[in-house]
């Protein structure tokens, strides 16, 4: 069909295939007739599609091979087709096509896909939208004339559902911050887990998108403002206000069930008026005309934690705070605190790993803080529970016998009266079962006139039986036997409950385990003149700095930009800052979590170089300074400069 193997369009499917809801790094994959593909989809649009692999895990690669190329320009070729269309094609280093763009009537339409070309697109957009919010608040309830797309006004969801911190919603569940990049100021109405309902478009000031939220608060109460809508094949919950002006979009849902689904999590108290959330219901109610199921009682909390015999055994991540991570066989993710290799605390079950992230700050924050834990008693048994400024739940320790000495000695209790606790707390704490108990037979003396003398070596060696199991910080029983008015003492394995090694209450907190420093050099990145584009040497520094914060969750990414003196200082503030993005764009895509990135951007004002007519000196101020810090802020790697010249130093 086409004039080469490397551009046959056979391996491709028809474009609107690749249409989808895109995970947080932008990528949607699907299955075709036996084959698995991928696309990376940007604002609803496909920018990238693949060809068809045998396998999850071939594709799998494939994604990571774009994730990490497609950020550099020089990797992309135009190609005309047989039929006539255009392409934009995704080379890996080997020169081997990796993805292509959807098919264009020219050249520069082709072009068009390219990182840098977007961005510029992006960036007219958003200036645009300003100018059209600025001139609907001005205007008051006369109707905006605006042409500009609106779906393109709004950042995607993963940039609102970063700056989600558990207990910061406001009263009304807003949220509202300046988004480091753009400048521009953003508001997200979000329900109590931190799951956007709402976002807005940017506002060119903080007052402006003040009263953005009081017309979302205010029209959120009127049903007949709420609106669905279905672009390619996904769907979004509109709310307009009384002059038609859209205040508000949803994120992207497969159904409408799942955009009021959205809405029925609200929990009133946590974050909003019950007098808001009932016109929300009643909106849903007027637009989908399934009956909405009754909602569920309450479940009982610890309906939402695993056994503690489920936390056990993880490899640690986060060395500094001694936490692991997990994924259950019930598709939810959690993670957990150990100390001295028993459970501290262990978090419910969350759908995603950024929910779990998120929650784990706060789990973080208040470890160590003795007056946020609050204590559960059931059936002799007690749980500690860490919970937030708000009140809000953030973990749980293992059940801990009340009365349990805080010392690794043994727990001492007789069976029969063990019995009847342990099967209580089997039924009163969920999930936490009762294993068969396992004791070896008691030395019984039933004859007459026994020679009780040649007990005393066994006796003795009961107090050395003891020491050796508290040795190996096991818990034991004893049972009591009586023979003859003589009481003799068997060691007896403790239950399953009694074995989880619950967390006693510590006087001090414990002292966190020091991780040692990485051996980790980073050399900061240079950019072209006027070009923000990561090239290849810096995208391996990228990589490296990608690396150190995957081995370590618990360090951040620090990006400083500059640029040489050429130009206006207006236009090199925008350009260190779309260097800075883009270098936070490449740890992200390389699995970084936004929220653990820092990025500022100083223009002209630090050059490290003389800004020589020439470009001998100015191009060593075209960079991107990269730093890796702890959790106090201390930086952990070596962060190197460029090696100027002598004469070509100071400024």
């Amino acid at each position: 069909m086409s004039d080469s193997n490397q551009y046959r369009e056979d391996d491709y499917l028809k474009c609107e295939l690749y249409s989808g809801i895109p995970d947080d790094s932008g990528f949607y994959k699907f299955e075709n007739e036996g084959k698995f593909y991928f696309s990376f989809i940007e604002n609803s649009k496909v920018i990238l599609r693949s060809e068809g692999y045998g396998s999850e895990s071939g594709r799998d690669n494939g994604i990571a091979s774009v994730s990490k190329n497609m950020i550099l320009e020089e990797q992309y070729v135009t190609k005309q087709l047989s039929d006539g269309h255009w392409v934009l094609s995704l080379k890996a280093a080997n020169h081997q096509e990796i993805a292509r763009s959807c098919g264009c009537a020219s050249e520069a339409e082709a072009k068009a896909y390219l990182p840098s070309e977007r961005k510029k697109h992006s960036d007219e957009l958003l200036r645009l939208a300003s100018v059209s919010t600025a001139a609907a608040h001005a205007a008051g309830d006369k109707e905006s004339t605006s042409s500009v797309n609106e779906e393109d006004d709004y950042m995607i969801c993963r940039e609102y559902e970063e700056k989600y911190e558990a207990g910061k919603a406001d009263s009304n569940g807003m949220i509202s911050f300046q988004h480091e990049n753009t400048g521009k100021f953003y508001f997200a109405w979000v329900n109590a887990k931190g799951d956007v309902i709402l976002r807005s478009e940017g506002y060119p000031t903080a007052g402006a998108r003040d009263n953005g939220i009081e017309s979302v608060v205010k029209n959120r109460e009127i049903p007949e403002r709420f609106k669905v809508e279905e672009k390619r094949g996904v769907y979004y919950l509109v709310l307009k206000a009384g002059n038609h002006q859209e205040i508000g979009r949803s994120c992207p849902k497969n159904s409408e069930d799942e955009l009021w689904a959205l809405i029925k999590k609200e929990e009133a108290p946590a974050i909003a008026p019950a007098a808001i959330v009932a016109p929300v219901a009643a909106a849903a109610a007027a637009v989908v005309s399934t009956p909405a199921p009754a909602a569920k009682q309450p479940a009982d909390k610890d309906d939402d934690y695993l056994a503690c015999a489920d936390y056990k055994g993880f490899t640690v991540s986060d060395k500094a705070n001694n936490i692991a991570f997990f994924k259950h066989n019930n598709g939810q993710f959690y993670f957990v605190v150990y100390h001295k290799g028993s459970v501290r605390l262990r978090s419910e079950g969350f759908k995603t790993p950024q929910q779990r992230d998120q929650e784990l700050k706060g789990v973080i924050k208040y470890l160590n803080d003795e007056k946020r834990y609050e204590h559960i008693e059931k059936s002799g048994y007690r749980i500690k529970v860490l919970k937030d400024t708000t009140g809000r739940e953030l973990g749980r320790t293992c059940p801990e016998k009340i009365g349990a000495p805080v010392a690794s000695a043994p727990i001492v209790a007789t069976v029969a009266a063990a019995a009847p606790v342990v099967a209580s707390i089997a039924q009163e704490v969920k999930k936490e079962p009762v294993a068969p108990v396992t004791r070896p037979a008691p030395v019984v003396v039933d004859k007459p006139g026994f020679n009780w003398w040649w007990l005393l070596p066994l006796l003795l060696l009961i107090p050395l039986f003891f020491w050796w199991k508290s040795c190996n910080s096991a818990k034991v029983e004893t049972a009591t036997v009586s023979s003859q008015g003589t009481e003799v003492t068997t060691p007896v394995v403790a239950d399953t409950l009694v074995k989880e090694e619950p967390v006693v209450a510590e006087t001090a907190a414990p002292a966190k385990e020091v991780a040692p420093a990485p051996d980790c050099n980073l050399h900061w990145i240079l950019f072209d003149f006027d070009k923000f584009n990561i090239r290849s040497d810096a995208n391996n520094e990228l990589q490296t700095m990608a690396k150190i914060l995957k081995e370590n969750p618990n360090y951040k990414g620090v990006l400083k930009a500059h640029t040489d003196a050429r130009g206006t200082d207006q236009y090199n503030q925008v350009l260190s800052e779309n260097r800075a993005r883009a270098a936070k764009d490449v740890l992200v895509a390389s699995g970084i979590d936004a929220g653990r990135i820092q990025t500022s951007a100083s223009s002209e004002s630090a050059p490290i170089a003389k800004n020589t007519d020439d470009d001998s000196g100015r191009h060593f101020n075209r960079r991107v300074e990269l730093f890796v810090q702890d959790a106090t802020g201390k930086e952990v790697c070596k962060s190197i400069p460029p090696a100027v010249p002598s004469e070509l130093k100071g400024n």
